[in-house]
C-alpha cells in the first residue's frame, strides 16, 4: 500500500550530510544566527499582480466606494484587497465637498469674495456679473455625497479638465451661447503588451496619466473636444461624462452662476467659513418669467458687514502708520481697557496722515 505521506524521504547519505553540517555550524549547543534561511512557505498565490490590477481597474467606478463592493465586482477576496491596501499597492482616495478651513483659508476667501463686489452709480453693492470670467477646474466625477471614498490601483486616477462661463447672447451672431468652453479627459492610449479576454496584443489601451504643470498647460492651450470613442470601461466613462457635458443646458449654468453669487454672500456672512446652508432662491420660477438677472444686489446685512470691514481695515492702516512714526511703537496690549481702546480709535478716525513725498 503506498504511503500517504507527502514529506520528502531522505537517504542515509543525505541524513549523514545534514548531521555533519549541523554539527559544524553549532556553537555552544545552539545554531548561529543567520546560518539557516527560511525558504518559500505558505500557500502560493492564485492570482498574480497583473491579474489583480486588471480586475480592479476593470470594475465599474461606482463599485470602488467600499472594499466589500469592490470584492464582489472583481471576485477578489476581501482580505486580499485589504492586504493590497496595507502594502500600498492600492490607495484610498477621499473627496470632501466642504473641507476644514484654517484662519488663513478663511481670510483668503473673504478677500476673494470682496474682489467680486461692485458699487453702482446709486451707491448700492452688487455682485460682479462675471461675463469676463471662465471657470477652469479638474474634476473627479461621480462625486455627489458629502464624503465619498474610492479604492483605486496605485496609478489609477481619472480626471477631467472642464471650462465653463456664464451663458450670454452673442451680439455678432445674435445667438445665445451656452457657456460651455470644453471638457477634456486626462487619458492616453498605448498598445496592449499581451493578449487578454478584453483585447488582443497591439490593440489600443486607454489609461489615465499623472497631471503635471506642463500637462495642465498643454490641455489649456492645445486640446479640443474631439476624442475617439471606444467600448471599454475607461472609454465608457469618458464617453458618458462628455455626453453629459454636451447635454448640459445653458439654463443650468445660468442658475449655477446665480447660485455662486449667493455662495459668496454666505461666505462673507460666515467670516470665510463654509458652515452655511444656502437659502432657496426659486430660480426655476424666475426662469419662467424670463432670463435670470446677471447681477444680484447685496442684502443689508452684507452691506453693513462690508462697511465694518472697510472701517477696520482703514483703522489698521492708520494704526500701522502711527506705529512706524514713533520709536517706541503704538501697540494695544491685551489687558487694555476697552473704553480706552474705543477712545483711541475715535481719535484715530480723524487723523489723516500725509506721506513725506
Amino acid at each position: 500500500m503506498p504511503s500517504s505521506m507527502t514529506t520528502k524521504r531522505l537517504t542515509d547519505a543525505q541524513r549523514t550530510d545534514i548531521y555533519i553540517r549541523m554539527s559544524l555550524i553549532k556553537a555552544d549547543g545552539r545554531i548561529k544566527h543567520g546560518e539557516l534561511k527560511k525558504a518559500n512557505s505558505g500557500r502560493p498565490r492564485k492570482l498574480n499582480m497583473a491579474v489583480l490590477e486588471a480586475r480592479i481597474k476593470g470594475a465599474p467606478a461606482f463599485q470602488h466606494s467600499t472594499l466589500r463592493s469592490l470584492a464582489k465586482a472583481t471576485g477578489i477576496p476581501l482580505t486580499s484587497l485589504w492586504r493590497l491596501l496595507q502594502t500600498r499597492v492600492m490607495k484610498r482616495c477621499t473627496s470632501r465637498l466642504k473641507p476644514m478651513l484654517t484662519g488663513k483659508h478663511k481670510n483668503d476667501r473673504m478677500m476673494f469674495v470682496k474682489s467680486h463686489l461692485r458699487t453702482t452709480t446709486s451707491g448700492k453693492q452688487v455682485w460682479h456679473d462675471m461675463l469676463d470670467t471662465v471657470h477652469i477646474d479638474e474634476k473627479w466625477f461621480y462625486v455627489s455625497k458629502l464624503n465619498r471614498r474610492y479604492y483605486l490601483w496605485s496609478d489609477e486616477d481619472v480626471k477631467f479638465l472642464t471650462a465653463v462661463a456664464l451663458p450670454r447672447l452673442d451680439g455678432r451672431d445674435k445667438r445665445m451661447w451656452d457657456g460651455k468652453v470644453g471638457m477634456w479627459p486626462f487619458i492616453k492610449t498605448r498598445p496592449a503588451l499581451r493578449n487578454s479576454k478584453n483585447r488582443k496584443r497591439g490593440d489600443d489601451v486607454t489609461e489615465p496619466f499623472i497631471v503635471t504643470r506642463d500637462v495642465y498647460r498643454s490641455f489649456l492651450v492645445d486640446k479640443s473636444l474631439q476624442h475617439q470613442m471606444a467600448t471599454y470601461t475607461l472609454e465608457d466613462l469618458v464617453a458618458a461624462v462628455l455626453k453629459s457635458f454636451d447635454e448640459l443646458q445653458a439654463s443650468v449654468l445660468d442658475k449655477t452662476f446665480m447660485r455662486l453669487q449667493k455662495v459668496m454672500e454666505s461666505i462673507f456672512k460666515m467670516g470665510g467659513d463654509n458652515s452655511f446652508k444656502l437659502p432657496h432662491q426659486k430660480k426655476n420660477a424666475l426662469l419662467k418669467k424670463g432670463p435670470l438677472p446677471p447681477q444680484l444686489e447685496c442684502d443689508d446685512d452684507l452691506s453693513a458687514a462690508l462697511d465694518a470691514m472697510g472701517e477696520r481695515i482703514d483703522f489698521e492702516r492708520r494704526d500701522d502708520i502711527l506705529s512706524n512714526l514713533f520709536d517706541n511703537g503704538c501697540q494695544f496690549q491685551d489687558e487694555a481697557d476697552l473704553s480706552n481702546v474705543d477712545s483711541i480709535c475715535s481719535q484715530l478716525v480723524g487723523v489723516e496722515l500725509v506721506s513725506d513725498e
